[in-house]
């Protein structure tokens, strides 16, 4: 596994590689990890149409949004969210999302088969399909979910 980090605090394509110290863009193994380059301003990450694949992704910097695009997958064993904003408009699927901080911010975007754990901060629609497994979250009770029927809308479920 290697650890590979955003270069510099400025919108991007995870896809392209010059974004990325070392000039490669992450693989399957890699540990990934956007923020703590000293943003000043607001930049955007964007997970285009297609599947990626990661061990991990650590998002550590309140100035960042990464967007999982329509038709996009980021399969990862663990996102941890501890600042800034990830947009689900595509899927996330399997692992863990661990959250410290930041927002999970959903356009209709889906949740598949990933375990959420910590205080995660919602907003607009998520989709829960397959199985999830919701822990400690404000104000729910722990509990899987196995039917792509709900809805997670700012925070609250619903059919």
């Amino acid at each position: 596994m290697s650890a590979i980090s955003w270069k510099t605090p400025s919108t991007g394509t995870w896809s392209v590689a010059a974004n990325w110290l070392g000039g490669v863009a992450p693989g399957a193994a890699d540990d990934v990890t956007i923020g703590g380059i000293g943003a000043v301003s607001p930049y955007e990450v964007a997970i285009t149409p297609g599947s990626v694949f990661v061990h991990s992704l650590t998002l550590n910097d309140s100035k960042v949004t990464v967007y999982i695009q329509p038709q996009a997958n980021l399969q990862a064993t663990t996102v941890t969210l501890d600042a800034g904003v990830l947009s689900l408009l595509g899927t996330l699927s399997g692992g863990t999302l661990i959250a410290n901080g930041g927002t999970l911010a959903g356009t209709g975007g889906t949740l598949t088969g990933v375990a959420v754990q910590g205080s995660l901060t919602a907003s607009g629609n998520v989709i829960l399909a397959q199985w999830c497994h919701l822990r400690r979250l404000r104000g729910y009770r722990p509990g899987y979910f196995s039917s792509p029927k709900y809805i997670w809308r700012n925070r609250n479920f619903g059919t």
